[in-house]
């Protein structure tokens, strides 16, 4: 069993289905992506792992727990970090700060220990760690939203769309800290429009389309797939 499973996912918003028996899984130390077309349901299926989207139907399990009735806090505290694609700092305070914010959830004495560990992955970060967040480039402040997250140590950590709006080099490199995280058994499950660039570091990905799973295989199989070629990561 997979240590994080949405499996046979069925929902939406208001009355219409944008989910369809859809199953997404991660193992820990391993990075799934999610790629598919715009409108295939990819956020959508992340928000419904994290529960911020009520299933009509299916089961979202988390190292065999049935976790369906945890609230998006509760499953923060359960073990699972999510870095949503906007919003994702406080731009008024700085980079420490926000760090700060993610170990809310913690009553241990090893914060700043944390932290450091964030600081030792984006040494810009702890450059800059006295500067608002607003002030950052665009890729410096999806680094902050991965370090608070971070900051919870969390068992699973959940990214929607990570590069969106970033330059190609800013993209490696995030790709590069990703690959670093799952390194230390940390479970990463991510949403991502650079399909080839995603699925080139993923261990299994899951194409999506009209909220149905149309392919699921290791990256490398998916990026050798001529039809997945040929239709998702333009030929």
């Amino acid at each position: 069993m997979s240590y994080l499973i949405g499996e046979n996912m069925v929902g939406g918003y208001g009355g219409a289905d944008i989910l369809h028996a859809c199953t997404i899984a991660v193992e820990k130390g391993e990075i799934a992506v999610i790629v598919g077309p715009n409108g295939a349901g990819k956020s959508t299926a992340m928000k419904a792992v994290f529960g911020m989207l009520n299933l009509r139907s299916g089961a979202v399990r988390l190292d065999g727990r049935d976790i369906g009735a945890l609230s998006p806090q509760e499953r923060v505290r359960a073990g699972m970090g999510f870095v949503p694609q906007t919003g994702n700092v406080f731009r008024s305070l700085t980079v420490e700060e926000n760090l700060e914010m993610g170990a809310f959830i913690r009553d241990d004495d090893e914060v700043r220990e944390t932290m450091d560990q964030v600081f030792a992955l984006f040494p810009v970060l702890a450059e800059k760690r006295r500067q608002p967040a607003g002030e950052l480039s665009g890729g410096q402040r999806q680094q902050v939203a991965v370090g608070r997250a971070l900051m919870t140590r969390p068992k699973v950590l959940m990214l929607d769309e990570p590069t969106a709006g970033v330059s190609p080099i800013v993209m490696d490199e995030l790709f590069d800290k990703i690959v670093e995280v799952a390194r230390t058994g940390i479970a990463i499950l991510m949403v991502e429009q650079n399909a080839r660039q995603a699925l080139a570091i993923a261990d299994r990905g899951y194409v999506l389309v009209q909220g149905r799973n149309r392919f699921t295989d290791t990256g490398e199989a998916l990026l050798a797939n001529p039809e997945v070629r040929r239709s998702f990561l333009g030929g």
